[in-house]
């Protein structure tokens, strides 16, 4: 029934930016956290390695590290976004956690500068619809919100610093991706820390996972989804794409698969 009502409350807060901006702000409540109810998945691999980096690859205002720190109290979290509408908002996380470290920067295949729109709303910054484009930031919110609403947006551009994972010299024992449909790009830049680290990696279902997966398998990954209502894990990802409520996936090295087997 909960996880029925958070689908039916994230729909709702999706029918208009407003609504969607409240909504937000609303989810960064402590009972609320993670807000993104997949996240619990995470605990299989903390409980394992509970002071392991988790390593935060595209943070927007810190919402998911406010999650993590919650599931996992030890850790240290290093967030990267590129957003610096977002500095605020992740400077104050520092402040208060000393385990929680931030850069303002996007992740790639290679280090140089990445240039992005974002979309507003009368004065609302639309960050999770940034996109390479203008074109490409307007037809997100048209998606969303639908034409009238994409009518009436304005651009903001930014350029960020692009780099590549592998340059950070971290270890990490998770690593989520929220790139934006970049994934594959910030996976090319990270192969080696993965070879050496062997995070579990969540990243999100899209149109690239076949493009994932062969990034990751050669490697020694298996590919999991989350079932939140019964807390386990599911290895076959036939039709993954179109299974209803589930936004992420898992890879997972075949050496540590045990450790999803059963969450707690």
């Amino acid at each position: 029934m909960k996880s029925r009502l958070l689908i039916l409350a994230t729909r709702i807060s999706e029918s208009h930016p407003v609504l969607w901006n409240a909504a937000w702000k609303l989810a960064h409540f402590e009972p609320l956290l993670p807000h993104d109810r997949g996240y619990l998945a995470l605990r299989a691999f903390i409980r394992q390695m509970p002071e392991g980096l988790i390593l935060d690859i595209g943070a927007n205002d810190g919402i998911s590290a406010l999650g993590f720190r919650k599931l996992a109290p030890a850790a240290p979290i290093l967030s990267i976004e590129p957003n610096p509408v977002h500095t605020q908002a992740l400077a104050r996380i520092a402040a208060t956690d000393p385990k929680f470290q931030y850069r303002i920067a996007a992740c790639g295949a290679s280090q140089g500068r990445l240039d992005l729109c974002m979309p507003l709303y009368r004065g609302i910054p639309l960050h999770t619809f940034c996109s390479s484009s203008q074109q490409g930031a307007r037809e997100q919110v048209k998606a969303a919100f639908g034409d009238r609403v994409a009518k009436q947006i304005r651009i903001t551009e930014f350029s960020a610093e692009l780099l590549a994972v592998d340059s950070l010299g971290v270890s990490p024992a998770i690593m989520k991706i929220d790139a934006e449909g970049a994934s594959v790009q910030v996976l090319q830049g990270a192969l080696e820390t993965i070879r050496k680290s062997r995070p579990l990696i969540v990243t999100e279902i899209g149109e690239d996972m076949d493009a994932v997966k062969g990034l990751l398998e050669p490697l020694g990954y298996v590919f999991a989804m989350y079932d939140v209502p019964s807390d386990t894990f599911d290895f076959d990802m036939h039709d993954a794409t179109h299974r209803v409520g589930r936004r992420n996936f898992f890879a997972v090295h075949r050496e540590r698969a045990q450790w999803l087997r059963r969450p707690h």
